[in-house]
């Protein structure tokens, strides 16, 4: 899906042909900027706590690819890679503060978009915790 203005294009669920991966090749978000000509690669995650700062490496690594042909591809412009990882219980906050006001302008829109996107995790958590207990989903011994 596609939404384009003479200022900015919005993709998601797009899936790009890349010359030397299959994977990788449908990030979450692609927001693009064109009189600052940035492009924004956005792929979002919610692992368990302890799993925060290896998801996020995995999302720099994992787009690394796309971005390069992004690059070729878009002469001029600036590719930046946004990995948007909210911890099954809400935390890294301040990480994600960090990577998404490089999104934002505006301070007061960035607070309240990320702390929809913290409340959206945590309602989730919290109704995959309710199956979990109630039997609807069983665990699974390694």
């Amino acid at each position: 899906m596609v939404m384009e203005n003479d200022r900015a294009k919005l993709v998601w669920d797009f899936e790009f042909h890349l010359r030397k991966t299959r994977t990788a090749r449908r990030p979450d978000l692609i927001l693009e900027e064109k009189e600052k000509k940035i492009i924004w690669i956005c792929d979002m995650a919610c692992p368990q706590e302890q799993n925060f700062k290896v998801k996020q490496l995995e999302k720099l690594t994992k787009y690394r690819q796309l971005a390069f042909e992004m690059r070729e591809r878009r002469p001029g412009y600036e590719i930046i890679i946004v990995p948007l990882i909210i911890g099954a219980l809400g935390g890294g906050m301040k990480q994600i503060m960090n990577d998404m006001a490089k999104i934002f302008e505006n301070e007061e829109l960035l607070k309240r978009t990320i702390s929809e996107m913290q409340k959206t995790v945590l309602m989730d958590s919290e109704t995959t915790l309710r199956k979990v207990l109630s039997g609807i989903i069983q665990q699974v011994d390694n």
